[in-house]
């Protein structure tokens, strides 16, 4: 993240940003909403939200020269921290105007590696951030997935099912809740991405340059 920033920034691409870089203790518990997969400790994503939105940012913005209004703030993530990011933002729509969510597990609570489950629009998901994406203050979202199905199951698997929820959930964006392709919610479909952190790195970039162009 680091270096991609640095880059982008000294070919005018980006603006000058502050990354604040938060370390989990337990991923699937503290980035999951709902319980997902016998065995794995799931379900502390509204608490992680609420200690995001009401300690974390305003405690960086006491401490650090930030622009703290929403359109200049935003939460990115990637698999369960995509999922984090988006309902984050739909959450806390006041503090985070943008939303970075790379190959989301929009799939928690509704698939399984072995089936596919109902409609996003009736999940549990949708019901916890209606609110926010309804409002005249919702974030701007970027949805991204990648199309590589080969190199183990992180990819034929989980990424199938990044990229089946992902193109749901854009669908629903837009007849749903007023959101308008290519103004607040942006997707890019990666055609060689896999479930990895070199894809990841390379959106990143792209997604950034989206949020925050050197005007």
């Amino acid at each position: 993240m680091g270096e991609t920033l640095s880059a982008l920034r000294d070919q005018g691409k980006v603006q000058d940003l502050i990354v604040v870089a938060i370390s989990p203790l337990d991923r699937n518990r503290e980035y999951t909403h709902t319980s997902f997969m016998f065995g794995y400790s799931c379900c502390g994503l509204d608490g992680y939200a609420r200690y995001v939105a009401q300690h974390v940012k305003p405690w960086i913005d006491a401490n650090y020269r930030t622009r703290p209004e929403a359109r200049s703030t935003a939460i990115v993530g990637s698999s369960h921290g995509g999922l984090a990011a988006f309902y984050l933002a739909a959450r806390y729509p006041e503090q985070f105007g943008n939303a970075g969510c790379l190959s989301s597990s929009f799939w928690v609570g509704l698939d399984t590696p072995w089936s596919v489950g109902g409609s996003l629009a009736g999940s549990s998901l949708l019901s916890a951030t209606r609110g926010g994406l309804s409002s005249a203050q919702h974030p701007r979202l970027w949805l991204d997935w990648g199309l590589k199905r080969d190199g183990g199951d992180h990819n034929r698997v989980i990424e199938e099912g990044a990229t089946r929820r992902g193109r749901e959930l854009a669908r629903l964006l837009e007849q749903r809740y007023g959101y308008t392709l290519g103004e607040d919610l942006l997707t890019w479909e990666d055609p060689i991405g896999g479930h990895d952190e070199d894809a990841w790195a390379w959106r990143f970039g792209l997604l950034m340059q989206a949020f925050f162009p050197r005007t």
